[in-house]
């Protein structure tokens, strides 16, 4: 007997219990993206904080080195100041006496040194010279390191309250003199404008001379000033410090925003400007003249190192025996992480990130010097 057959359709699917269909409302839609928005919004808000700080911290490590930078230039700058110059010569001039340091600002903004900065004659001593009327200077022999188109001081040997006068060398001439021999022949051009090689005196040349000295010593030099100003590109932004070289076209150094010097001058400290230096006007008029033969024949010779009054020569309490150097560099873009406002100006201006680096740079080659001179014979 067969089964029965079941014909009745089976179902492929339970039915769903009353409710199970239900979605999400539309409170609970806006509060799940209201917390997605929170938590987005405070990951990207760390992100951005994140991403700031970076950048806060590249830029300042990029002011870091910029100051850095100025401070080592300016310091190397400084250790070889008065070099090849006897100590009593002023090493770092007033800014007032060069106008374009003044009109930068002067004073503890800008500075001046004079000192023989090429390493190739390190050391080298000033030369004696048997006479110079202002044109000629005549010596028994010129070592290397003074040649045609470089800058050079000329000098007696009392540099206190004596002569000094900067020139150009324009040539050096062999020259014969009878019952001296040969001798070396140096044309000096001194007056203002006067170019030779890449170096033209200034206009103000004048208020750095002296009369010019009948006879004493000559020796290289170099003249380096520091200043700050706008950008070689003139854009808006940080300004930037400039060195130059011999009064020549000034050169963009580092991005700078403040540059301070103090002077320590025995135990006191000047904020302002270095020791005064206050040259009497030119003496016009006819030079005085060449030594004759027979003034040489009477054995007319002059020290090879200066040998100044020691009832005149200043000590060593009355001289730079250091500077101290403040370096402040600035960003560009205002505001950033970090951002602070100079205490000199009103709260409204725009903050800045800064980095400041400050030396204090002993002027060893005035005090080598003037130590060297205490431990001459006669002058103990």
């Amino acid at each position: 007997m067969s089964s029965p057959v079941l014909t009745e359709k089976v179902p492929s699917r339970l039915p769903r219990r009353a409710g199970s269909a239900r979605g999400l409302t539309f409170v609970e839609v806006m509060v799940s993206m209201a917390i997605t928005v929170i938590v987005m919004a405070s990951v990207f808000a760390l992100l951005a904080r994140g991403f700031r700080t970076t950048e806060a911290e590249f830029e300042r490590s990029d002011l870091q080195a910029q100051a850095r930078h100025a401070l080592d230039q300016i310091s190397r700058d400084l250790l070889t100041a008065g070099s090849g110059l006897p100590p009593e010569f002023p090493a770092f001039t007033p800014p007032h006496v060069n106008p374009e340091l003044d009109a930068s600002g002067g004073g503890p903004e800008a500075i001046e040194i004079v000192g023989y900065f090429d390493s190739s004659a390190a050391g080298a001593e000033p030369w004696p010279i048997m006479s110079f009327d202002g044109e000629k200077a005549r010596a028994k022999m010129v070592p290397p390191h003074i040649r045609p188109g470089g800058l050079v001081l000329l000098y007696d040997d009392q540099p206190t309250h004596g002569r000094w006068v900067f020139g150009l060398v324009s040539a050096i001439d062999e020259i014969s003199i009878p019952h001296v021999g040969e001798l070396r022949e140096l044309t000096i051009k001194t007056a203002p404008g006067d170019t030779e090689g890449d170096t033209t005196l200034p206009a103000f040349i004048d208020h750095y001379n002296r009369p010019s000295p009948v006879s004493g010593f000559i020796t290289p030099v170099t003249v380096v000033s520091y200043k700050t100003g706008p950008q070689e590109s003139g854009s808006e932004g940080s300004p930037a410090l400039w060195r130059q070289v011999n009064w020549g076209e000034p050169v963009q150094v580092a991005f700078v925003e403040d540059l301070q010097f103090r002077y320590f001058i025995g135990t006191t400290v000047a904020e302002t400007e270095s020791p005064p230096v206050i040259p009497p006007p030119r003496i016009q008029g006819v030079p005085p003249p060449l030594l004759n033969s027979s003034d040489m024949d009477e054995g007319l010779e002059f020290p090879t190192v200066p040998q100044p009054d020691p009832a005149e020569r200043l000590l060593a309490g009355e001289l730079v025996w250091g500077v101290g150097v403040s370096v402040t560099s600035r960003s560009d873009r205002a505001n950033r992480e970090g951002s602070t406002v100079r205490s000199d100006q009103p709260g409204e201006h725009e903050g800045f990130l800064r980095v400041t680096f400050s030396s204090r740079v002993a002027a060893r080659n005035v005090m080598f010097r003037l130590s060297a001179r205490e431990n001459q014979d006669g002058f103990n």
